[in-house]
């Protein structure tokens, strides 16, 4: 089960391509653990992690099949090399639920997601999305636009019902744009009721 939920995650936050990245610094990017609170001033938010537990630099690399040099020191390098690049992770109820996020740039045509929002840029990527994950083997079941609130703030989602191997997942993909870069968070659980009870977990900084 632990293998599907970040799986299922993975590749839905994974599937845009993108630019590449401008120059930031390894911490800037990763963010750090505070008071059982993981924190990340650079993309903007929290997560209130209670008893889940953080992925390392490691794991991250594992899942992506990649090697341990996948973040190093000189990140700026790294994140030139990559389209997207996954810089938070935590897994709860032994690998039945698991969060994610994933910062993107969008270069040229972050000024068409400022203009047009997340609600209209969904609809935009939906059968893109739909193809690339259906190229992985996961069924899409069904695919909806809406909101959420997020520590207070209502935000553009997209509510993703997927199937692989019989496995049922709920995914719950939030984002926004930080200039040109997209950042996404998203929660996968067994239904979209926990899915929106792990959305409630993040916060604003």
């Amino acid at each position: 089960m632990k293998k599907y939920t970040v799986l299922f995650l993975t590749l839905t936050l994974m599937c845009t391509a993108a630019c590449a990245f401008a120059e930031a610094t390894r911490q800037d990017v990763t963010g750090f653990v505070e008071d059982c609170d993981y924190k990340n001033a650079y993309a903007g938010f929290g997560f209130h992690l209670g008893d889940w537990q953080i992925a390392s630099e490691t794991d991250i690399a594992s899942v992506y099949e990649k090697s341990e040099d996948y973040f190093t020191e000189d990140f700026s390098k790294a994140m030139e090399e990559r389209d997207s690049l996954c810089f938070f992770m935590a897994i709860a109820d032994e690998g039945k639920e698991s969060v994610m996020s994933v910062i993107t740039n969008e270069g040229a045509a972050s000024g068409l997601y400022h203009a047009l929002g997340f609600r209209t840029m969904y609809r935009m990527e939906a059968a893109k999305l739909k193809k690339n994950l259906e190229s992985y083997g996961i069924t899409v079941v069904s695919m909806e636009f809406g909101s959420i609130i997020v520590d207070g703030c209502e935000m553009p989602c997209m509510r993703i019902e997927e199937s692989l191997d019989g496995v049922r997942m709920c995914v719950i993909e939030v984002s926004w744009m930080k200039g040109q870069y997209r950042i996404d968070i998203g929660a996968s659980s067994a239904d979209f009721d926990s899915a929106e009870a792990i959305i409630a977990r993040f916060f604003w900084l």
